[in-house]
């Protein structure tokens, strides 16, 4: 018999409600929460109903194309701080009791591709300056290394 009251199937479910639903609690109760959905993979909706001591909380997100909308509701006696996901200005807007929906249009997900030859600026990133992004820049040839450090400073 399988018990479904073990820690290694209820970590995926907390791992969902922190991830794919965005609900995290900041004060005990969810008298205070943070609601910051991460949208990824394949999925294109979701939704999520938790029940609290103050009442249920919902959040639901849905991308249609180019167009992301996002529903949420607060029980009485709570307030929440809500990330939009993908918005192209990075809204966060606190909320109390109530329910709130926001569409917007979103900004483009990022498919940078990254391989072991990619300097640490890009994936940081961060901006090279100065000679060190010229020699990255051109230090491109199979035979030499695909990155060159500088020199030590003295001291």
């Amino acid at each position: 018999m399988t018990s479904l009251n073990h820690y290694a199937l209820g970590s995926v479910v907390d791992w969902m409600h922190r991830t794919i639903g965005g609900l995290t609690t900041i004060e005990p109760g969810y008298r205070t929460m943070r609601i910051a959905p991460k949208p990824g993979g394949n999925l294109t909706f979701a939704t999520l109903d938790h029940q609290t001591v103050h009442g249920k909380v919902s959040v639901s997100w849905r991308i249609d194309g180019s167009r992301v909308s996002v529903d949420v509701t607060i029980p009485a006696g709570t307030s929440a701080t809500v990330e939009l996901p993908l918005h192209p200005e990075n809204l966060v807007e606190t909320v109390t009791e109530g329910t709130y929906r926001w569409s917007y249009g979103r900004v483009a997900a990022d498919h940078t591709t990254f391989t072991l030859d990619t300097p640490s600026p890009p994936l940081l990133g961060t901006q090279q300056h100065g000679a060190a992004s010229e020699t990255h820049s051109r230090n491109t040839s199979p035979e030499s290394p695909s990155m060159q450090m500088p020199p030590k400073p003295p001291g």
